[in-house]
C-alpha cells in the first residue's frame, strides 16, 4: 500500500467541528486511511476563524477521529504563487479555494470537499477529489480522477414498434 494525502477542505472541517460525527464515521469506513496523512492548510484555519472555530479545537477533534495521522500546515510562497496563476487561468477558483488547490497540487494529495465549484477546478487541473457528500452511495465511485474519461459509441434505438 502506498502512503497518501488527503487534504481537508474548510466545509469538511466545519462539519466535524460541528459534531457531524456521521461524516467522520463514513469516511473512517469508505476511504482507506491506513498510512495516510490528513492534510489542513493556514488557509482553512483562516476560514475556520471566521466560523469561531479555533484551530486549536479543530486539531484535536480531527485527531481523536482519526489520531496521529492529521498535520497542521502552512501555505508556502509556491503555494501562494500558483494560486495567483490558478486563479486567473480558471475564473470560477475564487480566493482561499485557490489557495487549498495549489496546496493540494503542490503536496501531491486527494482532496476531499462538496464544493463543486473547487471540485471542477481541480478536475481541470489533474487533482484527485473526493465529494464527501457521495460516500454514501456505495454503488457510485466517488473519487473524481483527472483522467479523461472514455465515450461511449452511440448504440442502436431502440423503440416500441420494435416490440410489436
Amino acid at each position: 500500500m502506498q502512503y497518501q494525502n488527503f487534504t481537508l477542505d474548510t466545509c469538511l472541517i466545519i462539519e466535524v467541528c460541528r459534531g457531524n460525527t456521521n461524516l467522520v464515521d463514513l469516511i473512517k469506513t469508505r476511504l482507506d486511511l491506513k498510512k495516510s496523512q490528513l492534510l489542513i492548510n493556514s488557509r482553512s484555519i483562516k476560514e475556520l476563524k471566521k466560523h469561531d472555530i479555533s484551530n486549536d479545537v479543530a486539531f484535536k477533534l480531527l485527531s481523536k477521529y482519526f489520531p496521529n495521522q492529521v498535520k497542521m500546515m502552512t501555505i508556502s510562497i509556491s503555494d501562494f504563487l500558483d494560486a495567483s496563476r490558478l486563479r486567473r487561468q480558471c475564473p470560477t477558483l475564487h480566493k482561499g479555494d485557490d489557495e487549498i488547490l495549489a496546496f493540494s497540487i503542490n503536496n501531491k494529495s486527494t482532496l476531499i470537499t462538496a464544493d463543486r465549484g473547487l471540485i471542477e477546478s481541480a478536475k481541470q487541473y489533474g487533482v484527485d477529489c473526493i465529494n464527501y457528500y457521495l460516500l454514501h452511495d456505495t454503488q457510485q465511485n466517488n473519487t473524481i480522477s483527472h483522467e479523461p474519461q472514455k465515450l461511449l459509441k452511440p448504440g442502436i434505438k431502440i423503440s416500441w414498434t420494435a416490440f410489436n
